[in-house]
């Protein structure tokens, strides 16, 4: 058996007004992504030799921001089993199989509007050479606040906790970025619940040591300063940053950009837990 972790973004791009503001889609997965031996858009590492997969995909601007995606996924450590990472359905999947030892790994999706390989090839290659490819001005100053001050991600549910990063690069040579740290956390019941990241988080004091903000969230920045949500040149999620070895299952529903509502507050260092969470059990 194994534990899922989803993760998912919709969104739609609609025309803007000055009297309202319409959200701006950073990936709705409608874009399936990597092919394994059974053509099936799955990236899988059972190896912990100190690389992992990685692929791209180009698709609509409509559907990815920038029009490309890069996937990477990792395992670190552990027993017998896969880290899989997938794209299907409108839907990305992270999964950690339950292994003895434990299995640790962790994922990356990035935003640069550049592809690192050619599109629907799986490539193996190690985290520190993907991460260099990164272009960190790929997305041409794209002005996120022209939708919204806030990135809404909404929770279907989480059974354990894991941290998630999210990076946002700008400035004129991309030399200016922001990384928040956000820990999971489980929680049961209820209807989806929307969690807003503010992109006041992102913006403010330079902060290299790096430190827990109001929100709850972990944050550091650049040497040159933070980032600037009106002027963004690329974007870059990592799951399971820590790298720990929790066999999760979440899935979010979506993350677009929004006008944050006065009435709705991040919630303390939990911000993917607010949703409905269940556990669920595959064999």
């Amino acid at each position: 058996m194994r534990k899922i972790a989803k993760l998912a973004i919709a969104a739609a791009i609609a025309g803007m007004a000055m009297v309202s503001q319409a959200g701006i889609v950073i990936d709705n997965f409608n874009v399936a992504q990597g092919l394994d031996g059974f053509g099936e858009p799955v990236l899988t590492d059972g190896s912990a030799n100190g690389s992992g997969k990685y692929s791209s995909v180009n698709g609509a601007t409509t559907d990815i921001i920038g029009g490309q995606r890069d996937l990477y996924i990792e395992k670190i450590s552990g027993g017998p089993g896969f880290m899989t990472a997938l794209v299907a359905n409108g839907a990305y999947s992270y999964s950690t199989p339950a292994t003895n030892p434990l299995t640790v790994g962790t994922a990356f999706l990035k935003w640069d509007g550049q592809n690192e390989a050619s599109p629907g090839t799986i490539y193996n290659g190690n985290q520190a050479a993907f991460l260099a490819t990164l272009n960190p001005t790929g997305l041409n100053n794209t002005d996120l606040k022209a939708g919204g001050n806030a990135f809404r991600i909404d929770v279907l549910d989480s059974d354990l906790g894991f941290t998630f990063g999210l990076t946002v690069f700008s400035g004129a040579f991309g030399q200016n970025w922001t990384t928040l740290l956000l820990a999971s956390a489980a929680h049961a019941g209820g209807l989806p619940a929307s969690s807003p990241i503010l992109f006041a988080d992102f913006e403010g004091a330079t902060d290299v040591a790096g430190s827990v903000i109001g929100s709850g969230a972990f944050r550091f920045t650049s040497a040159f300063g933070a980032a600037d949500l009106s002027d963004v040149g690329a974007l870059l999620a990592q799951v399971n940053v820590n790298g720990s070895n929790a066999q999760v299952d979440l899935s979010i529903d979506q993350v677009i950009t929004v006008p944050e509502p006065g009435s709705l507050a991040l919630f303390g260092i939990a911000v993917l837990g607010l949703g409905a969470v269940r556990r669920r059990k595959q064999a």
